[in-house]
């Protein structure tokens, strides 16, 4: 315990020291997922950061490059160890293949500061849940929903969350996500404004395996299929550019999944 508590102790350190040098250098930033499970920091950190990656910064900050993967690149998305051998993840755009510039710099904009660390909006908060855990995780985990619905509890605004999902194509896919929360733990939830977002309809649920609730392969097919769609018809060519790695990525996945059985 007092070892977890030191390692938690340090991170949080860590994220303060960066936050001083990124505010001195002017740079607009989001720690997307610190004290979101708190005490638990994760294994890692992760910083959405408006801006390149300059040598200045990876000095300033000690960073030691780490291992990448070619997803990592076409999502601009570079992995560093810091000189305590905590991972860091900066992210230039939101989405798994860094396919959300606009939904990036709505949150970016929106953003607001805790405790002097500049951290999402609770609404956008809950739009981010809906993007890792469909689109980058396909899984539901407890603490997400412990999360999701400590949002849904605050004071959000729940009009918001649905006007900004409709307008970047997750809103089918937030109504799938809040439907499973409320369907399973709605007597935990005392918002009564969710209505905005339930549907009675038939909605996709994951399967429960352990404390983990696995969305299916075909239900994720049929996510990106829709995005890809969506963004041939509004001829998005930056998300286009972006996804158009998926079925090679599909492939190489499934090859390494084959070969670790």
């Amino acid at each position: 315990i007092l070892q977890e508590a030191n390692r938690v102790s340090s991170i949080e350190k860590r994220i303060k020291h960066i936050t001083e040098f990124l505010n001195q250098d002017g740079r607009k930033h989001i720690f997307t997922k610190a004290f979101q499970h708190y005490p638990d920091m994760g294994h890692d950190i992760d910083l959405l950061l408006d801006d390149v990656i300059t040598d200045k910064l990876k000095t300033s900050l000690n960073l030691k490059d780490d291992e990448t993967s070619f997803l990592n690149e076409i999502a601009e998305k570079k992995p560093f160890i810091l000189e305590d051998n905590t991972p860091i993840e900066f992210h230039r755009y939101i989405g798994h293949f860094g396919e959300y510039k606009e939904l990036t710099r709505i949150f970016i904009e929106n953003s607001v500061s805790r405790n002097g660390i500049i951290v999402l909006r609770r609404e956008d908060q809950l739009i981010l849940q809906v993007i890792q855990r469909l689109y980058s995780h396909f899984s539901i985990r407890f603490s997400d929903i412990l999360l999701s619905i400590k949002i849904l509890n605050s004071e959000i605004d729940l009009s918001y969350v649905r006007e900004t999902t409709q307008k970047n194509n997750l809103y089918s896919s937030l109504v799938i996500f809040v439907n499973f929360i409320s369907r399973n733990y709605g007597e935990y939830i005392s918002n009564r404004d969710i209505s905005l977002i339930v549907s009675s309809h038939n909605s996709v649920m994951p399967k429960r395996s352990g404390h983990i609730y696995k969305y299916s392969k075909l239900f994720v097919i049929n996510l990106y299929i829709k995005k890809l769609f969506y963004a041939l018809i509004h001829l998005d060519l930056f998300t286009l550019k972006k996804i158009v790695y998926l079925p090679f990525i599909f492939l190489v996945s499934e090859y390494k999944n084959l070969r670790n059985r």
